[in-house]
């Protein structure tokens, strides 16, 4: 319980020592002059002070023009919500402790969460040379088995390649790169038949006399 006196004719009074984000019940009592203690009207009211946003705007401000291009989609998200939502009780002049508070640890779970994305140009670029070689011309000439596999892999790199991949995801995509390039260098072309007439290297292709 504090008790301060106001002087006769004073509009305001600051009382010290209130915690932040508390709700207090104040009461106002007008004693009469003659005697202190003969009381004549009583106002009761509570007011909450205002809570503590310090450490919540350091953490804001230290943070809000963070360069997060490299992220993953996922992480940027959660930090941009993180980000409106702290603007949004800093604002706030109403807001209490618990909202602060909750405030500042999204911010800071949303603030250690953003990942960096993969790397994945290497498997991108082969991915794409791979579909042009299956639109080609070129691939009947090689084996239904090897074409099958080729485009297996090629299957899995775009189901990849959807995903949102963080550097931990690093290794599935080096190892979906290997396989498919892999898979490339099995094609196979259908042995010859024997009797096939079959050009032979030094022969240029011409009919036994």
């Amino acid at each position: 319980e504090k008790v301060t006196d106001i002087a006769s004719g004073d509009t305001q009074s600051t009382i010290t020592g209130l915690e932040p984000g508390t709700t207090y019940t104040v009461a106002l009592v007008n004693h009469e002059k003659s005697n202190a203690r003969n009381l004549r009207d009583v106002y009761a009211f509570r007011v909450t002070t205002k809570a503590d946003k310090s450490s919540l705007e350091a953490l804001y401000n230290a943070n809000k023009d963070k360069d997060v291009s490299g992220c993953t989609d996922s992480s940027v998200k959660a930090w941009e919500e993180a980000l409106a939502a702290t603007e949004d009780v800093l604002n706030d002049p109403s807001a209490s402790a618990d909202e602060v508070q909750s405030a500042y640890d999204q911010l800071n779970t949303a603030l250690s969460g953003l990942k960096a994305k993969a790397d994945t140009a290497e498997l991108a670029a082969l991915a794409e040379t791979v579909r042009e070689m299956l639109g080609s011309d070129e691939i009947s000439q090689y084996t239904d088995d090897s074409v099958q596999a080729l485009e297996d892999a090629l299957a899995d790199a775009d189901a990849l390649l959807a995903q949102d991949l963080s550097l931990d995801d690093q290794s599935l995509v080096d190892a979906s790169a290997d396989a498919l390039q892999t898979a490339v260098d099995s094609l196979v072309k259908p042995e010859n038949k024997p009797g096939d007439n079959v050009d032979k290297p030094g022969d240029g292709g011409n009919p036994p006399s």
